[in-house]
C-alpha cells in the first residue's frame, strides 16, 4: 500500500483531517507496514520472536503475581495485572494488526491466564465469560481499539 492509497483511505474516513496530519499518519502507517518483519532497533528480532519474548515476560510476572494472590484483594490484583502484564501486552501491539491468529495466540494465552487467576477459574474452564465479567477485550479487539483510538485522536487534532 502506498502513501497515496493510505491518504485516500484516511481522507474518506474523516473529512476533518488536515492534509498535513493525514500525510504524517500515512507515512507512519506505510513505515510500519514496510518494517513488519522486524521490530525495534534490533533488526534480527522478528515479529514472532517479539511476540514470544513478550509472552515470556508476561508469564514471568504472572508467576510472581500468583504468589501475592492470597495477600491482596481482587481490585489490587487487577491493578497489578494491568501494570505488569497488560502494559507490555499493549505496548507496540499496533504492528500486529491484520496478522494471523496463530501469531497473536500466545498473547491471547497471556491475557487468559490472569483472568483465570483473578476469578479463580481452572485452566480447563472457558475463559470468554471471565473476560466478559472483567470487562477485558480479547487481544485482537484490543489492537483494533487501540488503532481506532489513535485514528480518532488524529482526526480531531488531539495528538
Amino acid at each position: 500500500m502506498t502513501v497515496d492509497e493510505v491518504m485516500k483511505l484516511l481522507s474518506r474516513a474523516s473529512t476533518k483531517l488536515s492534509a498535513r496530519s493525514c500525510s504524517n499518519v500515512a507515512r507512519q502507517m506505510v513505515r510500519c507496514a514496510v518494517c513488519t518483519d522486524s521490530c525495534g532497533p534490533d533488526s534480527k528480532l522478528s515479529l514472532k520472536q517479539h511476540v514470544k519474548r513478550t509472552a515470556s515476560t508476561c508469564f514471568y510476572h504472572l508467576r510472581r503475581l500468583r504468589q501475592l494472590k492470597r495477600h491482596v484483594n481482587v481490585d489490587v490484583m487487577k491493578w497489578l495485572i494491568s501494570a505488569f502484564v497488560f502494559s507490555p501486552l499493549d505496548y507496540c501491539n499496533g504492528i500486529l494488526s491484520g496478522r494471523l491468529l496463530a501469531t497473536i495466540a500466545p498473547l491471547q494465552r497471556v491475557q487468559n491466564a490472569p483472568a483465570c487467576l483473578v476469578l479463580g477459574f481452572s485452566q480447563s474452564d472457558h475463559v470468554r465469560p471471565a473476560l466478559k465479567e472483567l470487562h477485558w477485550l480479547p487481544v485482537v479487539y484490543r489492537i483494533k481499539f487501540k488503532l481506532a483510538l489513535v485514528m480518532f485522536a488524529v482526526a480531531y487534532d488531539m495528538v
